[in-house]
């Protein structure tokens, strides 16, 4: 992880993890998911992480952390979880939605499956 600028006061850490864009096929293709993290203020308590998503739809849950992240929980919660927040497909900095200007540009892009309206024909 890279640190955003913890000599300034920002004890932050960075990074991004790559994952499979569909867990059927995961060597396939992979995409990037931000995250960042707020590390436990009392090392020598520390009991794990809470990973935080706000909601969406649309929401950057790396915002979440870098602007909430040192004020949501108690201080004795501070002092024992790292605060993980991370940007789900699409939203933010982890890797972008496919978007077409047209159902027929995306209709060659996914497998075709069967839907109530081909059900029946040939």
């Amino acid at each position: 992880m890279g640190a955003l600028s913890p000599q300034r006061g920002f004890p932050f850490e960075c990074a991004k993890v790559w994952v499979p864009l569909d867990y059927d096929g995961p060597d396939r293709s992979l995409i990037a998911l931000a995250l960042v993290r707020l590390p436990a203020t009392d090392p020598a308590r520390r009991i794990g992480s809470l990973f935080l998503n706000p909601g969406g739809p649309g929401g950057s849950g790396v915002d979440f952390v870098l602007g909430l992240g040192p004020f949501l929980y108690s201080e004795e919660v501070r002092a024992s979880f790292d605060l993980v927040g991370f940007d789900p497909r699409g939203i933010a900095r982890s890797t972008p939605l496919l978007c077409f200007d047209g159902l027929e540009e995306s209709l060659g892009r996914f497998p075709r499956f069967p839907s109530p309206s081909r059900r029946g024909r040939k």
